[in-house]
């Protein structure tokens, strides 16, 4: 006789489903509570910082640009402060020891 394979589910009694369930929902409002400001920042970076505070975020991909990026890479001053700071901190860091 062939042996019945049982889902892991069938193992678990009603009270460990419950709290199972429970954790996969409470597991899945964490993911949510990071992920969504994540992609917030993310959005926000893109966008025009008057039009952000105005009017919010916006999927209209007219009102979104690299300006902030742009200016980032062409000012030197704060070109080098960053680079100044990853020297630092890959001379501190431990593997360089």
């Amino acid at each position: 006789m062939a042996k019945q394979k049982k889902s892991k589910m069938a193992l678990y009694t009603k009270q460990d489903k419950i709290i199972l369930y429970c954790g996969y929902a409470l597991l899945g409002l964490f993911l949510l509570a990071i992920i969504v400001p994540m992609i917030y920042i993310v959005i926000a970076s893109f966008m025009d910082p008057v039009t952000l505070q105005n009017k919010g975020i916006s999927f209209d991909f007219s009102k979104w640009s690299l300006d902030a990026y742009q200016r980032v890479v062409s000012d030197k001053q704060i070109l080098g402060r960053l680079q100044e700071r990853s020297t630092l901190l890959r001379s501190s860091s431990p593997s360089s020891r």
